[in-house]
C-alpha cells in the first residue's frame, strides 16, 4: 500500500518538531502515529542520524525536520541517498520548521514528487516537466522512472556523489547497461521505442547524459538536461545521434 501523509500526521510531525526549534528532530511513523527516535548526530541542529534497526515492527516511513532558514525544503542528496540504501525502502518524510513546508520521497515509486506530481506514472505526460534535482530527478533517474512506470523494468541505480559542483561536464554515467538486461545495438541500426541513448554531451565516447526514445516513427526522446532544464520530449536529431556514444535495447523488448 502506497505511503499516505496525512494532515493528522503532518501535525503530529509539526509538533514534535517544534517541541526542539533548534535541532533536527526525527522519528518513523507507524499505522499513521510517529514514534519520536533520538538524533545520533554529533551536530544536531544541521544534520540527523536514525537508527531503526531496534525497532520490533518495519515502518511505513522515516521522518525528519529542518529548522534553518538556509536550509532547503527539499531533501538533500544525502538524504536521497540514504533513503534509497536502506534495506527497508521506506518513503522518508521532511518537514521545514521556518517554511512550514513539506516533502516526501519514495524510493520504490517512479514519482520523484509524490505531494505535488498526480499523474498516471503509465503515461508518458507524468515524465515531462520536472525540475532538476541531482540524484532524484536527474537524466537517470528520469529514464528510470519510465522503465519503472510504463514498462515495470527495473534497471538499476547507482550512487550519485555528493553535491558540489555536480554534474559537472566531465562527469560520467556509471551505469552498466549489460548488467541490468540490455544489450547494444550495433550502429547503423534504426532505434524503437523504449531505447536507452547514452550520450556525451561535449562529444567524444564517454557518456555523460542518457536519454530514452519514447517515438521512433517522429524521433522523440525524452530526457533532461540540467538545472535549468525542465523534462521534455525533444528530437533525436542529427546533433544528438552525433554525440550517442552507445544505444541500449532491454532483452525483453528486442523481439517487439
Amino acid at each position: 500500500m502506497t505511503f499516505q501523509l496525512t494532515e493528522d500526521i503532518k501535525k503530529q510531525i509539526a509538533i514534535a518538531a517544534e517541541e526542539k526549534p533548534d535541532e533536527e528532530v526525527c522519528g518513523v511513523i507507524v499505522n499513521g502515529k510517529i514514534i519520536k527516535l533520538p538524533n545520533l548526530h554529533s551536530d544536531k541542529a544541521n544534520h540527523y542520524q536514525i537508527d531503526i534497526s531496534k525497532l520490533t515492527t518495519i515502518p511505513d516511513a522515516v521522518y525528519h525536520s529542518h529548522c534553518h532558514d538556509h536550509q532547503s525544503s527539499h531533501f538533500s542528496i544525502d538524504d536521497i541517498e540514504s533513503c534509497k540504501s536502506i534495506p527497508e525502502k521506506i518513503p522518508f518524510v521532511l518537514y521545514h520548521t521556518s517554511f512550514k513546508e513539506w516533502d516526501l520521497y519514495d524510493p520504490i515509486s517512479p514519482n520523484p514528487f509524490p505531494l505535488t506530481n498526480n499523474k498516471d506514472f503509465k503515461k508518458l505526460d507524468a515524465y515531462i516537466g520536472w525540475r532538476f534535482l541531482w540524484g532524484r530527478s536527474d537524466c537517470f533517474a528520469l529514464v528510470k522512472s519510465y522503465f519503472q512506470g510504463i514498462l515495470a523494468i527495473d534497471i538499476g541505480d547507482f550512487r550519485r556523489p555528493e553535491f558540489d559542483g555536480f554534474p559537472v561536464p566531465e562527469w560520467l554515467v556509471p551505469w552498466d547497461a549489460i548488467a541490468h538486461g540490455f544489450c547494444e545495438i550495433p550502429r547503423g541500426t534504426s532505434v524503437q521505442k523504449h531505447d536507452v541513448i547514452q550520450i556525451a554531451l561535449r562529444g567524444g565516447k564517454q557518456p555523460n547524459h542518457i536519454a530514452v526514445i519514447t517515438n521512433a516513427e517522429r524521433m522523440e526522446m525524452l530526457h533532461i538536461l540540467g538545472f535549468d532544464y525542465p523534462s521534455a520530449i525533444a528530437t533525436y536529431g542529427k546533433e544528438w545521434q552525433r554525440r550517442t556514444t552507445k544505444i541500449f535495447r532491454h532483452q525483453q523488448l528486442v523481439d517487439l
